[in-house]
């Protein structure tokens, strides 16, 4: 009986790894296209992107984990705001909007931020090299 090479399992690894991180960018990606093309963010969408972030710790390093945590305050901060916005009186409405468009703005780059900060991690590479890339 042959046995498989190591290189061999070790892509295998990488691919498996891949697929899991791909997986999760795309479940991501899901949930902010919904939100961004309905202009609100709903209990709906925020329990969905929990889910979506669910396993992200343990596929990514820190700097991920911090960047998709930020966007979830974001998210709640939107969504709260976009619940009481009709209730307040004109002044602090305007102020209000201006920092919902700041907050959707934080929503919509998810676009462009997350793509480079998962760069290094969509690259065939295994969990040690990534993580020697981060140090």
């Amino acid at each position: 009986m042959l046995k498989p090479k190591p290189t061999s399992h070790q892509e295998r690894l990488k691919i498996d790894l891949f697929d899991k991180r791909m997986s999760t960018y795309d479940a991501i990606k899901e949930v902010i296209t919904e939100i961004v093309r309905h202009d609100v963010v709903t209990n709906e969408s925020t329990n969905a992107y929990v889910r979506a972030i669910d396993k992200a710790e343990f596929l990514f390093g820190p700097e991920i984990k911090e960047y998709l945590d930020e966007l979830y305050k974001t998210l709640l901060q939107h969504h709260a705001t976009g619940a009481t916005i009709e209730s307040l009186p004109d002044s602090q409405r305007s102020k209000a909007i201006d920092a919902q468009a700041r907050r959707f703005q934080k929503i919509s780059d998810f676009y462009t931020e997350f793509p480079k900060l998962l760069n290094p991690y969509l690259a065939m590479r295994s969990p040690l090299e990534v993580a020697e890339a981060h140090c």
